[in-house]
Formats: structure tokens, C-alpha cells, sequence
């Protein structure tokens, strides 16, 4: 890929991803679930992304950055709660 072409891409990707955030941030549900996806998915479709291709980069980036963060950090929170000081991270 030229640099040309690369750089045309990542601007591309900023712009659906920013976009698609901030539908997500004004949408009435928890998180733009749902809507930050589909924001993301017709954003790369229509910068030349296939659909297939477009689906998969975006379940498997919301899959890193939306939903494995609340389980992986979820055992330490309960853990905190139920103490007044959180003793065993000092």
C-alpha cells in the first residue's frame, strides 16, 4: 500500500470511528450498544471495507474495548466492596 493510500485509510478510520462514538454517545442506550456497531460497520462499508471484513473488525474491536474490560474487572471490584479500605492492593 502506497503512503498516499495509507494515510487516506487512516484518516478514514478516525473519522468513522469518531463518528460512530458519538452516535453512541447520544443514543438512548447503555454504551451505544448496538448503535456505535452499526455506525462502525456502514462507516468502513462505505470507505471500501467489505462487509464481511467491516463486521468482523468491528465486533472483535468492541468485543476488546467494551465488553471484556467490565469482566476483567469486576472480580477485583467486588472484592473492594465489600472492605472499607481495599487492603490487599496496598
Amino acid at each position: 500500500m502506497s503512503p498516499h493510500r495509507q494515510a487516506k485509510a487512516t484518516a478514514a478510520l478516525i473519522v468513522v470511528i469518531t463518528l460512530a462514538g458519538f452516535l453512541g454517545g447520544i443514543a438512548p442506550v447503555v454504551g451505544g450498544l448496538g448503535v456505535v456497531e452499526v455506525g462502525m460497520i456502514l462507516g468502513l462499508t462505505a470507505a471500501g471495507v467489505s462487509e464481511a471484513d467491516a463486521t468482523a473488525a468491528v465486533f472483535i474491536q468492541r468485543l476488546f474495548s467494551s465488553y471484556l474490560p467490565p469482566i476483567w474487572g469486576g472480580p477485583p471490584s467486588c472484592g473492594c466492596a465489600r472492605e472499607t479500605t481495599c487492603k490487599h492492593y496496598l
